[in-house]
């Protein structure tokens, strides 16, 4: 399962509930079922195993944002630090917005893990 869909599949490990920074720490649970790796696969990839020159694993993911008002933003899948600070942790539960702020951070040259932790 990590091997398909990454790490981004982390936070679902202990049961139905997730376990990630919500709204900077105030809670650490949600159940928010729209907000997880079948999410990010069904709605966001646009190519799977993707990797540099001579890797042998071949697990990153690229996602885009297909729909709405936020079309066009890509960057490579959030992983499960991505989803847990770009998403839950800023009140984001849609695989979308938390591809929007990955790659708005990542076409600032910033990281995704300080930065949105930052502004949790």
């Amino acid at each position: 399962m990590r091997r398909f869909w990454g790490t981004g599949t982390g936070g679902y490990a202990a049961g139905p509930r997730s376990y990630e920074p919500v709204r900077n720490w105030q809670e650490e649970w949600h159940d928010e079922k729209s907000f997880g790796g079948i999410n990010f696969e069904t709605r966001c990839w646009v190519k799977r195993y993707w990797s540099d020159f001579g890797c042998p694993v071949s697990c990153m993911k690229v996602a885009m944002v297909k729909a709405g008002p936020l079309k066009g933003a890509i960057t490579d899948d959030p992983d499960y630090e991505l989803q847990a600070y770009c998403g839950a942790n800023l009140g984001i539960f849609d695989p979308e917005g938390c591809v929007y702020v990955s790659t708005v951070i990542d076409d600032l040259g910033l990281s995704g893990i300080n930065s949105a932790n930052t502004m949790g």
